[in-house]
């Protein structure tokens, strides 16, 4: 008698464990479904090599900051090495900064990449820009060693923007 009461337990507890796991599955797809095709696709390079080194590879969302840079009112994507494992690290940063590559929504592609310490966005008039803080040797003697340069997507590149006129 007790031997069957313990498997109809170990049966609703594999069942209860299996429901949990198909929802947490059903939950990360869900996600990942929201970032384009264009976008993916560069992100899976990214888990790809950490697992190619052993290494957890964070959800792919982890990797992405979303924000209008083209004015088209859809978000763009900047896809942050810094933020992976440790093999991301290894492979794109260097001392200028760790490598983002912005993939404009209006274009369907990557239209920009950069090596920056860290990035953030800001206003130009009434155009959003990327603001990138960039290190390396040739911004060493600059105070904290970095060089700021603020970017602007013209519809075919991103280009150093100009000043706001007062």
């Amino acid at each position: 008698m007790i031997s069957r009461i313990c498997r109809i337990n170990y049966r609703k507890l594999a069942t209860g464990l299996a429901v949990t796991l198909a929802a947490a599955t059903l939950s990360g797809c869900k996600t990942e479904e929201s970032i384009p095709q264009y976008v993916k696709g560069p992100l899976s390079g990214f888990v790809y090599e950490c697992q190619q080194e052993g290494q957890t590879a964070t959800d792919m969302n982890h990797y992405l900051t979303r924000h209008d840079l083209d004015g088209d009112g859809q978000p763009d994507y900047v896809l942050d090495s810094a933020k992976g494992c440790k093999a991301n690290t290894d492979l794109y940063c260097a001392a200028e900064g760790c490598s983002i590559s912005i993939h404009v929504s209006s274009k369907f592609g990557k239209y920009g990449m950069f090596k920056v310490k860290s990035f953030s966005f800001d206003k130009v008039g009434d155009k959003s820009v990327i603001v990138l803080n960039i290190g390396g040797p040739k911004c060493a003697e600059r105070p904290g060693g970095l060089c700021t340069e603020k970017r602007m997507f013209n519809g075919s590149e991103f280009v150093i923007a100009p000043e706001a006129k007062q």
